[in-house]
């Protein structure tokens, strides 16, 4: 086949800390790049009444940085009204997705393990506040209660995703 040789990196202001390097192309994406009308565009297989991966992605940034600042605030040295304020964000945006006419799982999950993070870290915070990190009872309390509210949580989103699936295959 006949190679065609390229460089890349030659741009004037990265000329000093990017060596070009060989991209080597073959005939055929050589000529499908000259072509008038180009390659064939993807086509989406999602639904359009599901959300973009750029929706999901925008959803999981948010979350991370309303439970972040949830989590700043709950380990101050006192607990500021941000810790409340993203609790109750979060849960705002889970019952948002599991209502039947918005549901998402990847949204549910999500704004969910969002709600379960500052949960048991508030709960932890409440556990060991008052005692020195050496107390057993306290971490197992804290460990139990973390996979029962996580059990729950998973619970639930299934039980959601189901009843949708039901409701989508009577439509």
């Amino acid at each position: 086949t006949a190679r065609a040789s390229m460089y890349c990196g030659r741009t004037s202001w990265l000329k000093s800390a990017v060596r070009p390097v060989p991209v080597t192309m073959t005939k055929a994406s050589v000529s499908a790049a000259r072509s008038d009308h180009g390659p064939a565009p993807v086509r989406s297989r999602s639904r359009p009444d599901r959300p973009t991966q750029t929706a999901s992605a925008a959803l999981t940034l948010a979350l991370v940085m309303v439970t972040g600042t949830g989590l700043t605030a709950l380990f101050n040295h006192e607990v500021r009204p941000q810790y409340m304020l993203a609790l109750a964000v979060c849960g705002v945006i889970a019952a948002f997705f599991a209502r039947a006419r918005a549901f998402d799982i990847y949204g549910l999950s999500a704004a969910a393990l969002a709600v379960d993070t500052l949960l048991i870290c508030g709960i932890g915070r409440l556990v060991f506040e008052h005692t020195k990190f050496n107390d057993f009872g306290g971490f197992l309390m804290l460990g139990l209660t973390a996979a029962g509210i996580l059990a729950a949580t998973v619970s639930t989103v299934l039980k959601l995703a189901r009843s949708r699936d039901a409701l989508e295959a009577a439509a």
